[in-house]
């Protein structure tokens, strides 16, 4: 028998749970301790563990594997097996339960980690099935649990909100700093994992921590449009919410930036629930940021626009309504084209408003045409003598525009925002507005 013919021997008997399989390696006990020697062979070793772990990535049952393993010809063969990555590709998996049960008994080498530096207690932690693996990996709290992969993150980075409750209770470093300058808010925060934030915020970490690329988790919670954890954020940790980094970015602009991206660049069918709520979150930061006493009069450009400039250029009449509406509003700032808020009332776009659906009549004197012309013209910073420049030029601006998705954006937000003023639920007002606004361009 070649040795191929042996292995697949072996492994077959494995995959039948035939204790035949016993029986071939006692007639085969001489060659197998010869050949598979880590000392003269360690390369057939592992190549035979390699196979070995295929197979039990399918197998429930393991009292035969345990006897093989034990075998005195399989002494090599065992040792490898313990530094195997085995345990890893079991938690990464995830869908054999036993066989991480089993592997857990095992002494299997805890500090193992893959390509990308992840350990199997890092695997583990991710699913929520193998909440009983991170349990047994964290006793005792043994060194192998601040083991970081190739970003500098331990596993409480990758914890579930399962796992994360049981982590933090053992003895990890709740202040570990990866190599992107993030604690463990901070990551979660840009990785989105919202379902642990109440978990993290009752740490005693920094919450203002700025990472490498100029991030705080507030500018993170304002990209997810994660107001509500903003909201819990700026409350018990009292944060700086006009914070600006070296970028220039602050809260604010950082909201704006994201907003316009994810709507202009859009492709498809924008009407959707899915995109009902995503910008149902996005009014909400929004209304947020107002309350927080953000300042929306930052620069949110290298043109050197501001949010009220912003608003305009793209015919977001709503958002720009309720901000001159609850915020101390410069329209009187120009831009590197000397635009500013006070010429481009000049340029409102009325029909607008006349695509909105709302009680119009009931409701003009809260929201209108005429009402935000007034809190443009009567805030006190209004320039009027925007019209004597005779250099002033819309066309230069080339960074800003309105975009077919947004009547159904101020449709959504009108409704969220404005809440009392008989908004219709989008279904029927936004198919109205696109379809208005696809008559009005063609």
């Amino acid at each position: 028998m070649s040795r191929e013919e042996l292995e697949l021997e072996i492994l077959n008997y494995l995959k039948k749970n035939d204790d035949k399989c016993i029986k071939c390696i006692d007639n085969n006990r001489k060659f197998i301790q010869e050949y598979y020697n880590e000392f003269d062979n360690s390369l057939a070793v592992k190549n035979f563990v390699n196979k070995l772990n295929d197979v039990l990535m399918n197998l429930t049952k393991f009292e035969l594997v345990k006897k093989v393993l034990s075998h005195p010809a399989f002494k090599d063969i065992y040792k490898e097996f313990r530094g195997s990555d085995i345990l890893i590709r079991a938690c990464k998996d995830a869908k054999n339960k036993k066989l991480v049960e089993w592997l857990l008994t095992e002494d299997i080498d805890l500090y193992l980690q893959d390509s990308e530096g992840k350990t199997a207690l890092m695997h583990a932690s991710e699913h929520y099935q193998l909440l009983f693996a991170v349990e047994k990996l964290i006793k005792g709290s043994g060194d192998h649990i601040h083991v970081t992969d190739n970003n500098g993150n331990t596993a409480l980075f990758y914890g579930n909100r399962d796992a994360l409750t049981k982590m933090l209770k053992a003895n990890f470093d709740i202040n570990h700093i990866n190599n992107d300058n993030e604690n463990i808010f901070l990551y979660f925060c840009k990785a989105d994992k919202f379902k642990s934030f109440d978990l993290i915020i009752k740490l005693d970490i920094n919450f203002n921590l700025v990472n490498n690329v100029g991030k705080t988790g507030a500018m993170y919670l304002v990209e997810h449009n994660r107001f509500l954890q903003l909201k819990e954020l700026i409350t018990k940790k009292q944060i700086d919410v006009n914070y600006k980094n070296k970028f220039g970015d602050t809260l604010v602009s950082v909201f704006i930036k994201n907003y316009y991206k994810n709507y202009s660049n859009y492709i498809g069918n924008f009407v959707s629930e899915v995109n009902y709520l995503q910008y149902k979150n996005a009014a909400f930061t929004l209304q947020e940021l107002v309350r927080a006493g953000c300042d929306f009069n930052v620069i949110i450009d290298d043109d050197g626009n501001t949010p009220i400039i912003f608003f305009l250029l793209t015919e977001d009449y709503v958002s720009a309504h309720y901000i001159l509406s609850n915020c101390e509003i410069d329209v009187s700032v120009t831009n590197r084209f000397d635009i500013s808020a006070s010429l481009l009332s000049e340029f409102i776009n009325k029909n607008v408003f006349e695509r909105l659906q709302y009680h119009k009549k009931r409701y003009r004197k809260k929201f209108s045409y005429d009402t935000l012309m007034n809190l443009i013209r009567n805030n006190r910073t209004f320039d009027s003598t925007y019209g004597n420049n005779n250099n002033v030029s819309m066309n230069k601006q080339y960074r800003y525009f309105p975009s077919p998705n947004t009547p159904s954006i101020q449709q959504w937000f009108l409704e969220f925002l404005y809440p009392n003023i008989g908004a219709e639920y989008y279904y029927v007002s936004t198919f109205r507005a696109t379809q208005s606004y696809n008559y009005a361009i063609s």
